[in-house]
């Protein structure tokens, strides 16, 4: 029993010792010394301006952290931020930033963050910095009511800054996505369940910089979705009813494709992604696409391949163009490869009755000389 009182009193004089140490921290200890120092560094070693709104606080659960109700990240000569987030809590020794340690290391978390139009809750991640170098690994997310991880590290922060990144989401609705990323103004939307994996790296202070200098791989995968604002159906029936000389359908009012699902890979070479292997699939027909966006100038140049799934009157791959502004570009059918097609078609009929003729009329050697010449 001697033994067992001894205990407690220790547990005891530990929970007390606690208890003052936190209520010193509160007390004494202000955070928001911490905020001058906390811009005059970002600042300093990365040249991108760090706006705080309000007090700095402590907070004590899930750890000792400093928290912040709202930062901004604005880039140089920019007006616009690139970073806004929402509750955030800061954990790291506090020693450590007091005294601006070369070496540092901590985590964040935030409630919710919007990088550029780009929105992410319940984010949380470690920070290491060294040698003028930020590693951010892991990073998870809420992302767009699916999830997201990865990885992020940022070097030469006194000048044009690089960055790396490993980014994997995963049950992402799509089309909210797309509508941030393109401030709801597209004629083209896609709606979906999809995933997506990008490695990327680029360097750069502007929008601008960063965006041509974008080098990288990005796969993506979505399923049972829909595209807005096109209605490949429509270009099907419009193609075969053309290549068969028969009146072309009426308009329909749909101006959407379902689909089962759309994959594909796309190399990011200097600002601009090019993909040869985009598969759309759906019941009545499957979709190749190639070509390439410039992230920049938001230009697309894709060409696509309608292949008839179910029996159609023409087996003949139906050729469509979309190109012009990403947000709003033309789509139409490349009348210029149907009528090759149309011609090629002739061709082949007048070829077919020249060698019926030859056939009647030129028997022997002579006549397969000239079926030869004809390419029978």
């Amino acid at each position: 029993m001697k033994t067992l009182k001894i205990i407690f009193y220790i547990l005891c004089l530990i929970i007390l010792i606690a208890v003052l140490a936190f209520g010193s921290l509160a007390i004494f200890v202000d955070p928001n010394k911490l905020k001058p120092m906390l811009v005059e560094e970002v600042r300093k070693q990365t040249g991108y301006k760090l706006v705080i709104d309000g007090k700095l606080s402590w907070s004590f659960y899930p750890r000792v952290a400093v928290k912040i109700d709202r930062m901004t990240l604005t880039p140089p000569n920019q007006t616009v931020p690139f970073i806004d987030a929402q509750d955030v809590r800061i954990g790291a020794d506090v020693a450590q930033l007091i005294h601006s340690n070369e070496k540092l290391q901590g985590n964040v978390s935030i409630s919710n963050v919007k990088l550029t139009n780009i929105h992410a809750e319940n984010v949380s991640a470690d920070l290491h910095w060294q040698n003028n170098a930020l590693i951010i690994e892991p990073i998870k997310a809420s992302f767009y009511g699916g999830t997201l991880v990865g990885t992020a590290t940022g070097s030469n922060f006194s000048a044009v800054q690089h960055w790396k990144w490993n980014i994997q989401a995963n049950g992402i609705q799509i089309k909210p996505l797309l509508d941030d990323a393109n401030d709801g103004n597209s004629k083209i939307k896609i709606a979906g369940v999809g995933q997506m994996n990008m490695q990327a790296e680029s360097s750069g202070k502007t929008r601008e910089q960063v965006l041509n200098s974008l080098n990288g791989t990005l796969t993506f995968s979505i399923r049972d979705g829909v595209v807005e604002g096109i209605d490949l159906n429509y270009l099907f029936q419009s193609a075969d009813a053309l290549i068969n000389k028969q009146p072309m359908p009426s308009p329909t009012n749909i101006n959407e494709t379902v689909f089962q699902s759309l994959q594909g890979t796309a190399a990011i070479k200097n600002g601009v992604a090019e993909t040869n292997d985009m598969l759309l699939t759906s019941s009545a027909f499957t979709t190749k696409a190639q070509g390439s966006v410039e992230l920049l100038s938001q230009s697309i140049n894709l060409r696509l391949q309608l292949n008839p799934q179910q029996k159609a009157k023409t087996q003949w791959e139906i050729p469509v163009l979309i190109t012009g502004r990403l947000n709003h570009p033309d789509i139409r059918l490349d009348t210029e490869e149907i009528q090759k097609f149309l011609a090629a078609q002739e061709i082949e009929k007048l070829k077919a009755k020249a060698v019926e003729q030859i056939q009647k009329r030129i028997p022997g050697k002579a006549g397969e000389f000239l079926q030869n010449l004809l390419g029978n």
